[in-house]
């Protein structure tokens, strides 16, 4: 469920303030919904609060922006607090942690998905 920018602000405003918002309905289970918010104020804080605004689109990552990412985890930064100063998930993080360890820097180099193109042996002709 995505939730609007003005409904983040204000549960992190709360928060601050040692209160809880509702939660919006009774599917989520609360106790997550508060870590929610909780992530959402330590975003904040080390980002701008238009870290907390949806964009539309992912950021492309480069391998190298990748890979500075991840040594700093390896230099013995928590994989947590790098992810907040860059305003992504922990977990996709330690995605590329695991995919580095196991491939090295190719790991972090972006592999097409799917099924591989048809090779055809045969080229249409074209009639003159």
């Amino acid at each position: 469920m995505r939730y609007t920018y003005e409904f983040k602000k204000k549960a992190v405003e709360l928060y601050r303030q040692g209160k809880w918002i509702d939660a919006p309905n009774d599917i989520i289970n609360l106790k997550n919904f508060h870590d929610m918010i909780v992530r959402w104020h330590h975003l904040e804080e080390s980002n701008t609060s238009d870290c907390l605004k949806h964009y539309g689109t992912n950021k492309k990552w480069s391998p190298e922006e990748k890979y500075e990412l991840v040594a700093r985890v390896i230099a013995g930064d928590t994989i947590t607090s790098v992810a907040y100063t860059v305003g992504i998930n922990s977990g996709l993080l330690a995605q590329w942690i695991r995919k580095y360890k196991i491939w090295g820097y190719n790991g972090l180099v972006g592999r097409r998905k799917g099924r591989k193109p048809k090779e055809s042996a045969m080229k249409k002709n074209e009639h003159k």
